[in-house]
């Protein structure tokens, strides 16, 4: 093409071969001898033009798994197993292709399969430890590893490769033997090992080490010798012990008790352990010790003995000789004595100097003991007075109604009756004795609350109350009922809350309406209701729901759907996509202008363009699978066209006869049926090649389907035909004795060892006579 370039063959190992099939490169000369160029006279046999050792007529190396001179084969090693790795001497065998790697195939290689029967054994294969068998092929099993020969292998699992598959040779163990080993070199170390105490060694592995018992970390350990588990091994940590420690500590819970602590007085603790205690002196025996701090010394450690005293009872005590004398004993009121060490003496209380003690009994403090003088009483003045603080309460005095005082002393006070604790007292003024001098309980009110309640039954009604509308009550106590107004009386109330009152309590009167009634949004019209029917298209909301019932043509195709849908905002229809009644009603998909009553069906795509509920799909009437090539199609209620007689456009196109589902051109082909199966426009037929009525086993193609051409036998023809080349040699051809031809295939020539024309023979005339009745019938369904 006069461009200056040449396109070459490719050679690009510059092996003098160029690749197998046709690739080029271009060339900036025209003899393509350059590097990686090949005339057309170069043989195109390289298998491997990336590979200059490799290409027709190099050496082949067997059991490479590469086929060096592109012949197409490689000798490779039986790999018996099918593991990829050949045991050493495997046979070779001869592979189809060159790359070692099929079933059975493998190539040569430095290790070899040590058992060629097993494809989990091959080197390389992991090891099962302790299982007997050598999958790695290194000479031996994997053993667990037991260094001390103790019975405990080391607990990481550790290996050792044995020279055996017992594992039961020294620093041997099997899987039987316990991973638990924490010292491997050490056979007194194992989780059988008795626990030496504080010898800073986990002798049972047990993560643990047993150390002496120092509780409270003293520097002491107890005498009992008791121990404790420790995490660590130095016996350091808290509450821990070493040998070294005495152990001589009396109470090891106590830090501050030891032999070197110092002995606090009337703790009844022995501090420094030496069996004893310094009490406190409590000469009288009443639990008070001298207020002098004065101490005896005892022989054990409660200070519980006579004369004896703990530091946890109180000092103080005004007078050790008297036991009933102490700072915790009562003081009797108004008895001239302090009992109670205090300095002080106990007088009944009338604080209001009426003559009358506080009821209570309570007392006030003295600084004397005589109980004389103001506010104070003695043990002769009467203890009646309910009110100490008021010189005007006291038995006898007379009574104020619901002012929240009791001034006669009875314990009672008279309180107005608010029975529903409205705040609200009965209207008629009635009282009651109520033991609550506050009138604040229940049913009560005092003389600040006002007597107005119209039903004291009820807490909610009261004059001031709310009044809640249309519940049947009289809330405010005003005589009147505030009802829902329902100006249009549809029995539906106004959507803006409005109220009307009426002079009972029903709210059933026209113009009215209960809580129960549902928001009307147009209370001037009684055909507007959330209850009324709704017209589409009419530009009201008919039934409140704030919607009108529009129709629609989305697509625009001029259609729009049976149905109308409802359209919040919009009562005229106006909007986007929305059409009035009069528009031509029937699309089944209104988001698809192209399906309307008016579209165009297109067959098969499973889309009912024309709304009319059918599908045009292609007619498969044997319901084989398979669709004549006409093409022909059918209204299917199936969209997907998956009904009885269709198929969709995956069914296969070329059924040759679609009233018969056994032939099309998936189907087996019958020979010599006279029927085209398959639907390949052929037949197989029988062979007759002599023509002579007589078939063979050997098939030949026709080229129409009814197997009665010239060498074509149908499948019904006799299968006897012993020479198909000669048209006078069948199982119905007379016999010429004695010609060296077996005219009639009975196997012999003439009458010796077979039968004659007559069916006469030497011996076993009637077998040669059944034969010759076989053939005679034969001829005659022949010739009908």
């Amino acid at each position: 093409d006069c461009d200056d370039t040449e396109i070459c063959y490719a050679d690009t190992d510059q092996d003098g071969y160029r690749a197998t099939g046709s690739s080029t490169v271009s060339s900036a000369d025209t003899d393509c001898t350059d590097l990686g160029e090949a005339t057309s006279t170069q043989s195109a046999d390289d298998c491997d033009d990336t590979d200059n050792t490799v290409h027709p007529g190099a050496t082949d190396t067997d059991y490479d798994g590469i086929d060096s001179d592109c012949d197409g084969a490689e000798m490779c090693l039986v790999d018996g197993d099918g593991d990829g790795i050949a045991a050493s001497g495997a046979a070779a065998l001869a592979s189809s292709d060159g790359d070692c790697t099929d079933s059975g195939e493998a190539i040569a290689a430095s290790e070899w399969d040590c058992d060629d029967t097993d494809s989990s054994i091959y080197p390389g294969a992991t090891e099962i430890v302790t299982d007997g068998i050598d999958q790695d092929c290194d000479g031996g099993d994997a053993c667990y590893a037991d260094a001390d020969n103790d019975g405990y292998r080391e607990e990481n699992g550790a290996t050792v490769l044995s020279e055996d598959s017992d594992c039961l040779d020294s620093g041997e163990a099997d899987s039987s033997a316990p991973a638990t080993d924490c010292d491997d070199t050490d056979a007194n170390v194992n989780p059988g090992a008795t626990e030496v105490v504080a010898n800073l060694v986990d002798d049972d592995c047990d993560g643990t080490e047993l150390c002496y018992e120092d509780a409270d970390d003293d520097g002491y350990r107890t005498t009992s010798g008791s121990t404790v588990s420790s995490a660590d091994m130095d016996c350091t940590g808290t509450g821990e012990a070493v040998p070294a420690e005495p152990a001589t500590d009396c109470n090891d819970s106590d830090s501050a008790i030891n032999p070197g602590a110092s002995e606090a007085i009337g703790d009844e603790v022995d501090q420094d352990c030496d069996g004893g205690e310094i009490c406190y002196a409590d000469a009288d025996d009443d639990g008070y010790w001298e207020s002098g701090d004065s101490t005896v010394s005892s022989t054990d450690t409660d200070c519980t003995d006579s004369g004896e005293a703990a530091s946890s009872e109180t000092g103080n005590d005004c007078d050790d000789t008297d036991a009933s004398v102490n700072p915790a004993a009562t003081d009797t009121v108004a008895d001239a004595v302090d009992s109670d060490c205090d300095g002080l003496e106990f007088c009944y209380a009338d604080l209001d100097n009426d003559g009358y003690a506080d009821s209570s009994g309570s007392t006030t403090t003295s600084d004397d003991l005589d109980c004389v003088d103001a506010g104070e009483a003695g043990a002769a003045t009467p203890q009646t007075d309910c009110d100490d603080s008021n010189d005007s309460a006291y038995p006898g005095a007379t009574e104020v109604t619901a002012d929240g005082i009791d001034q006669d002393c009875d314990g009672e006070e008279l309180c107005l009756v608010d029975q529903d604790g409205d705040g609200h007292a009965e209207m008629t003024g009635a009282t009651f004795a109520s033991t609550d001098t506050t009138c604040t309980n229940t049913g009560l009110a005092s003389i600040h609350v006002p007597a107005d309640d119209c039903d004291d039954n009820n807490i909610a009604i009261f004059p001031g109350a709310a009044e809640a509308i249309a519940d049947g009550i009289d809330q405010n106590c005003d005589g009147i009922e505030l009802c829902f107004t329902d100006a249009d009386s549809d029995g539906a109330r106004s959507d803006d809350g409005a109220t009307v009152p009426s002079p009972d309590m029903s709210c059933a009167e026209a113009g009215e309406a209960d809580a129960s009634a549902d928001l009307d949004c147009n209370d001037a019209d009684a055909s507007i209701a959330p209850n009324a029917t709704e017209h589409p298209a009419d530009g009201i909301d008919s039934d409140c729901d704030g919607a009108e019932l529009c129709y629609t043509d989305l697509d625009y195709d001029g259609y729009r759907p049976d149905t109308p849908m409802p359209v919040e905002g919009d009562l005229l229809c106006t909007g986007q996509g929305l059409v009035g009644a009069a528009t031509a009603s029937g699309d089944c998909n209104d988001t698809d202008a192209t399906v309307s009553p008016a579209g165009v069906e297109i067959a098969v795509d499973g889309v009912d363009q024309d709304c009319d509920g059918t599908e045009l799909c292609y007619v498969d009437a044997d319901n084989d699978g398979y669709r004549p090539m006409t093409g022909d199609t059918v209204a299917s209620s199936s969209i997907e066209c998956a009904g009885a007689g269709v198929v969709d456009a995956n069914g296969a196109i070329g059924d040759c006869d679609d009233s018969d589902a056994s032939r099309n051109p998936g189907a087996s082909e019958t020979y010599g049926d006279g029927l085209d199966s398959d639907c390949d426009g052929l037949e197989l037929c029988y062979a007759d090649l002599d023509g002579d009525g007589y078939r063979t086993s050997d098939l030949v193609q026709s080229s129409d389907e009814d197997c009665v051409d010239a060498g074509e036998a149908m499948a019904e023809a006799p299968l006897v035909d012993c020479d198909d080349t000669l048209s006078g040699v069948n199982p119905g051809a007379e016999e010429i004795e004695g010609d060296g031809i077996d005219q009639d295939c009975d196997g012999s020539d003439g009458p010796k060892g077979g039968c004659s024309a007559t069916g006469a023979a030497p011996t076993g005339g009637f077998a040669c006579f059944l034969m010759v009745g076989v053939l005679l019938l034969q001829r005659r369904s022949r010739r009908a």
